[in-house]
């Protein structure tokens, strides 16, 4: 019975591959299926012509993939869609894939400031402590909230200087919601990496809910105080 299910799930799942219009519904679908070739079977569309077929072949490859599709997954870093950019970040720190660290430098300085603060934050989880004057350098001349709210967390980390963790903090009472609500993640980032630092963090996050204002951030301030460890 078992096995009867399963394939016709795979057929169900193959015809709507073929098919343009049901594509990227497809491939949500294979992100939550039974199949094992899941992964196998989404990595061709990460060329597909339509942005949001590459980007949902992303996430069941984010979801079910592994090192093995590292490479794939690297030469979608220079996608056009910033948000597949993201994600392919995602992937290769999911997996730790380490031998691209080089190519990540390189994107702290692309066109989108969310793709330059995950580049960073990317180097981070990969350990990729010889990217630190890199990232040194990108600090000084980076003029976005959000980026350097990733910037601040991998420096954070990899350097264990104080400086870095102060001005993370005081982007939680930056002008712009989204830098906020970024710099709060980035919080909790640096919080699992540095006990001895988590009660300033645990501080600054309870100080920034006291002022905040918009209702999101307000909620991701929340979240991330509930998430941050003892």
């Amino acid at each position: 019975m078992l096995a009867l299910m399963a394939s016709q799930e795979y057929e169900r799942i193959v015809s709507m591959l073929a098919n343009p219009e049901q594509r990227e519904q497809g491939l949500l679908e294979l992100s939550k299926s039974r199949l094992r070739t899941a992964a196998s079977m989404a990595a061709p569309f990460l060329a597909d012509r339509d942005a949001e077929v590459r980007q949902a072949a992303m996430e069941c490859l984010l979801e079910r993939g592994s090192r093995r599709y590292a490479d794939r997954v690297a030469r979608r870093l220079t996608d056009r869609d910033e948000i597949v950019r993201v994600t392919a970040l995602e992937c290769l720190a999911s997996w730790k894939a380490s031998a691209h660290w080089r190519k990540l430098t390189a994107m702290l300085r692309d066109p989108a400031p969310l793709v330059r603060g995950y580049a960073a934050w990317t180097l981070k989880e990969l350990g990729a402590t010889e990217a630190v004057p890199k990232l040194e350098k990108r600090v000084g001349r980076e003029r976005n909230g959000v980026a350097k709210a990733g910037l601040y967390e991998s420096l954070a980390v990899m350097t264990g200087e104080p400086r870095y963790i102060g001005r993370l903090c005081k982007l939680l009472t930056h002008n712009d919601d989204r830098t906020r609500a970024f710099a709060a993640n980035s919080v909790v980032g640096v919080a699992n990496a540095n006990p001895g630092a988590r009660p300033r963090l645990r501080a600054a996050l309870s100080e920034a809910l006291l002022r905040e204002k918009n209702a999101g951030t307000r909620e991701v301030l929340q979240q991330n105080l509930k998430l941050l460890p003892r």
